[in-house]
């Protein structure tokens, strides 16, 4: 479904550092186009986020408390039908949900508290700009991390077609591209856009019959704003039309320093 990395680092531009999260969103053809991003109100809180078109929900957001939230789609291994899950609401609403959380530890707590049977499983992650929450659900229980510092490149990643299948050669690529690299946030650029063509439906950017990556957004994390740019893909995996942009300043924030 998704492929989500986080990276930490100076830019070159300014020296300034910047907590950068990039997340490609993988989807059926067949699925309605997203909507784009767009600032809605969450409680106090401002957050910034592309739509679903089809439950209403987001998969990605940007909040003015200095919080990125990511959500992917859990496939267990060994596989479980589809209709297991007939009946159960959208995931696409938890990040809502959680928008108007004051920290990466209210969030948490408040994800905790939340009844796994309610969605199908899933995976969210919960960062500011130094700290990430990361959260599992398997439809029965969520399980939540303690925060843990932003101390290198992170990589989360899934599949309709299995998220054992697709892990390994995207670690592998994740490993190789990161590894001792300086440029961390040009190599998070390339990472997002690498693509096997002998092996699309292992791609980071993904493309196999009947789905591919449908869009890419990048949220940064500054000390005093959040900047969201939402852009979607064609089907060559390309920008098809310009990117949608949007900051807001961070308000009563609970990042991390």
């Amino acid at each position: 479904m998704c492929t989500v990395t986080i990276v930490r680092a100076a830019k070159a531009r300014n020296g300034h550092t910047v907590t950068r999260i990039i997340c490609n969103r993988d989807e059926q053809r067949s699925r309605p186009a997203e909507l784009p991003a767009r600032t809605v109100a969450c409680g106090p809180r401002l957050a910034v986020m592309p739509i679903d078109s089809c439950a209403g929900g987001t998969w990605v957001a940007a909040t003015n408390a200095g919080l990125a939230l990511c959500l992917l789609n859990v496939n267990l291994s060994p596989a479980v039908p589809r209709g297991a899950w007939a009946g159960r609401g959208s995931r696409g609403h938890i990040i809502p949900s959680l928008a108007d959380s004051a920290d990466v530890f209210q969030a948490a707590e408040r994800l905790g508290a939340m009844s796994a049977a309610a969605t199908a499983p899933f995976k969210l992650l919960i960062t500011d700009s130094a700290r990430v929450v990361v959260a599992r659900s398997d439809g029965s229980r969520i399980e939540v991390s303690p925060a843990r510092s932003i101390d290198g490149p992170i990589m989360h990643t899934s599949s309709g077609l299995g998220d054992d299948l697709v892990q390994s050669p995207r670690r592998e690529l994740f490993e190789r591209m990161f590894g001792g690299a300086h440029d961390l946030l040009e190599r998070q650029i390339a990472f997002h856009a690498h693509g096997w063509p002998e092996a699309g439906h292992l791609s980071v950017a993904m493309s196999r019959a009947d789905a591919r990556t449908m869009s890419r957004t990048v949220i940064e994390l500054h000390e005093s704003s959040v900047r969201l740019a939402w852009t979607p893909l064609d089907d060559r995996l390309l920008p098809a039309c310009q990117t949608v942009e949007a900051e807001l300043p961070t308000i009563g924030a609970g990042c991390g320093t």
